[in-house]
C-alpha cells in the first residue's frame, strides 16, 4: 500500500577513455544544460529493450541497455564497449527518496549516505521509504557525498507545476571496462536476491516484451509502452501512472479500458477495475471519495466491458456501481452536484460542462441497467427519466445549428469555439446525440480540429496543442455511424501518425505535440490516456471479424 516512490533518480554516467573523460548525462539547470550527453548519442532503439549508443570518437562506441523485469521491484542496466582500449565508467547515483508525485526541496540538513549489505550496496537519503541496492559485476565504491541543486524538469514547468528538485549523491562507483565485455549492474527497492544474474534477467525481459509486442509497428510499439503503467506490489499487480502520479487522475482513469481491453489482458482488467470500484465503495462511507472520481471511474468501467468484451463482469461490479451512481444522483460527494433541470455540476466551473453531461449520461443509463437486472424497478426507472432530461437540455441548449457542432459549455457569456471535449458526446458506448446530429459534430471536429498528431486543444497557459487522446474518440465516433469507412480514414490517419511517432524516435504516446514543425511532445511523455486510446484503436483496426 502507499504512493509509489522514487528512491534512484538516475545515474550521473562518465566514461574515462584515452585520457579523456565523456561525459553521457543531460541535465537541465537554471539558463544551462550540463553535460550536454545528447550531442555524444548517435543512435537509440526501443525493441525490444531500451538501447542508447554513443559515439566517442576515433572509433570508439559504448551501448548502454536498460530493462525493468516484470515484478522484481528493480532494473537491470547494461554497458558493452567497443574500443581499442579498456576504460574506466563512473556511475555516480543521484538519489531522490520521495513520493512519485512529489520533488525534493531543498533541505540543508539533508544527507545521503552508502553502506555494505551483503553483496550489496545499500544506498538511502534521510527519511527516505527503504534503500536502494546495487549490486555491480565489477567496480570499486568512493564516498564523497554531493548535492546536486535545482534540477529542473521541463515537462512538469509546461504542466504548471513544480519543477526543480535537489538530488543528493554519497559517492560514486568506478567500474573497469573492456572492449567486448559487459558490464552488469542491478539496482532493486530493497534486497537483491543472492543468485540473481542480470544475463537472465536481461533475456527473460527480451523474450517477456517480444511475446507482449506481437508483431511490429504502432500497436506493438503502444503495447508495450502500456507496460509502464502496470506494476507489482507484494505481488499484486495494480495500475498506476509512469513516473508518479495519483491512480484516480483524470487521465489514468481514461486510459485504462484502453490499456486492459485487449484478450491478452482482459483477466487483469477484469481484477484491476475490480479493485478499484470496491475500493471507491469503501471510501463512500468515509467520504473520501470525489464525485469526479466516481463519474470517470464508473464510465471506465463500462467502456472496458464494451471494449474487452465481457458484460458478465458489470454484473461482477453491480454493488459497487450502483452505488457510485446513487451517491452521484443523491448529490452525496464533494465536488459535483446534480441540478434541478437533470445536469451534473461540478464546483469551480462557471457552468456545466458538455463533456461531463455525457459522462453523467453514460453513468446514469449503466446505473439503471444494473438496477433493473436486479430488479429494483422504481431505480431504473428514475435514473433513466434522469438521463432523458440530461439528453434534452443537450440538444436544445448545447447544440449549435448554425456550425452544426455542440458548445463546450454553458458559461454566460462564453464560447469556447471549437474543442475536443465534444467528443464525448459520441465517443462513449452510449451517443448523446441522434445520428445526423452526431455526423454534423464529426463533419465540424474533422474540418477545425483533426491533424496528423491529434486534434487541436488548448494547452496550459495558453495556445494550442495537439492530443492524440481525443483522436481516438473521434475515430470511436466515426466508426460507430461510418463503419468500413470509417475504419479505412481511422488506418489512413494512424499510418501518418506511425510515421511521425517513428521519425521522432518515441515508442509511447504523449499527452501531447507542439502544433510547430519540428513537432515535439508535450506534455506527459508517457500518457495512459494517448497511449490506451491509441492502443485500443490499433488493436480494433488490426482485428477482422
Amino acid at each position: 500500500g502507499g504512493p509509489p516512490h522514487v528512491l534512484l533518480a538516475r545515474f550521473e554516467e562518465t566514461l574515462e577513455l584515452a585520457g579523456r573523460r565523456h561525459e553521457l548525462g543531460t541535465s537541465q539547470y537554471p539558463g544551462v544544460l550540463h553535460p550536454r550527453g545528447f550531442e555524444l548519442l548517435a543512435g537509440f532503439a526501443l525493441e525490444p529493450l531500451p538501447q542508447w549508443t554513443f559515439e566517442l570518437g576515433e572509433g570508439a562506441r559504448l551501448t548502454r541497455t536498460l530493462a525493468r523485469p516484470r515484478g522484481r521491484g528493480g532494473l537491470v542496466l547494461s554497458w558493452l564497449l567497443e574500443a581499442p582500449a579498456p576504460a574506466w565508467l563512473e556511475l555516480r547515483p543521484l538519489l531522490a527518496g520521495r513520493e512519485a508525485a512529489r520533488l525534493r526541496a531543498f533541505d540543508p540538513g539533508a544527507s545521503s549516505r552508502a553502506s555494505s549489505v551483503a553483496l550489496d550496496l545499500a544506498l538511502e537519503v534521510d527519511g527516505g521509504p527503504l534503500p536502494i541496492c546495487c549490486r555491480v559485476s565489477d567496480g570499486v565504491w568512493e564516498a564523497d557525498g554531493l548535492r546536486y541543486r535545482d534540477l529542473e524538469y521541463e515537462r512538469d514547468r509546461e504542466a504548471g507545476r513544480d519543477f526543480r528538485e535537489d538530488l543528493l549523491s554519497p559517492g560514486r562507483l568506478r567500474c573497469p571496462l573492456r572492449p567486448g565485455r559487459p558490464l552488469h549492474l542491478l539496482a532493486w527497492a530493497g534486497p537483491i536476491a543472492p543468485l540473481a544474474d542480470p544475463r537472465q534477467l536481461l533475456d527473460e525481459e527480451r523474450r517477456r516484451l517480444r511475446a507482449l509486442r506481437d508483431g511490429h509497428g504502432l500497436l506493438a510499439e503502444l503495447r508495450q509502452a502500456g507496460e509502464a503503467f502496470l506494476v507489482e506490489h507484494a505481488h499484486e499487480p495494480v495500475v498506476e501512472p509512469a513516473f508518479g502520479g495519483d491512480l484516480d487522475s483524470e487521465r489514468l482513469l481514461r486510459g485504462l479500458p484502453g490499456l486492459l481491453g485487449e484478450p491478452a489482458r482482459a483477466e487483469l482488467g477484469a481484477t484491476l477495475l475490480g479493485r478499484l470500484l470496491w475500493r471507491l465503495q469503501a471510501g463512500l462511507e468515509q467520504g473520501q471519495v470525489a464525485g469526479r472520481t466516481a463519474l470517470l471511474a464508473t464510465v471506465a468501467a463500462a467502456r472496458w466491458s464494451q471494449i474487452s468484451g465481457h458484460p458478465g463482469a458489470l454484473a461482477a461490479w453491480r454493488g459497487a456501481l450502483l452505488e457510485l451512481v446513487a451517491a452521484l444522483a443523491e448529490g452525496r460527494l464533494p465536488s459535483v452536484s446534480p441540478a434541478e433541470n437533470g445536469l451534473l455540476l461540478e464546483a469551480g466551473e462557471r457552468g456545466p460542462r458538455l463533456s461531463t453531461q455525457a459522462l453523467w449520461f453514460n453513468a446514469l443509463l449503466l446505473g439503471a441497467e444494473l438496477a433493473r437486472a436486479s430488479g429494483d424497478q422504481p431505480r431504473a426507472a428514475a435514473w433513466s427519466a434522469v438521463a432523458a432530461r440530461v439528453r434534452d437540455v443537450v440538444l436544445r441548449g448545447f447544440w449549435d445549428e448554425g456550425r452544426g457542432t455542440l458548445l463546450g459549455g454553458l458559461a454566460e457569456g462564453h464560447d469556447d469555439g471549437p474543442c475536443p471535449e465534444v467528443l464525448d458526446a459520441v465517443g462513449l458506448p452510449h451517443a448523446l446525440l441522434p445520428r445526423e446530429r452526431a455526423q454534423r459534430l464529426l463533419a465540424h471536429v474533422q474540418s477545425d480540429l483533426l491533424q496528423p498528431l491529434g486534434l487541436r486543444a488548448p494547452a496550459p497557459g495558453g495556445g494550442d496543442w495537439l492530443c492524440p487522446a481525443w483522436a481516438g474518440s473521434f475515430f470511436e465516433g466515426l466508426i460507430r455511424l461510418a463503419g468500413e469507412e470509417g475504419k479505412r480514414a481511422a488506418r489512413e490517419w494512424l499510418r501518418a501518425y506511425s510515421a511521425r511517432t517513428c521519425e521522432a524516435g518515441l515508442g509511447s504516446a504523449p499527452q501531447a505535440w507542439d502544433t510547430r514543425p519540428p513537432h515535439a511532445p508535450r506534455g506527459a511523455p508517457f500518457d495512459p490516456w494517448s497511449t490506451g486510446e491509441l492502443q485500443h484503436l490499433a488493436a480494433r483496426l488490426g482485428r477482422r471479424r
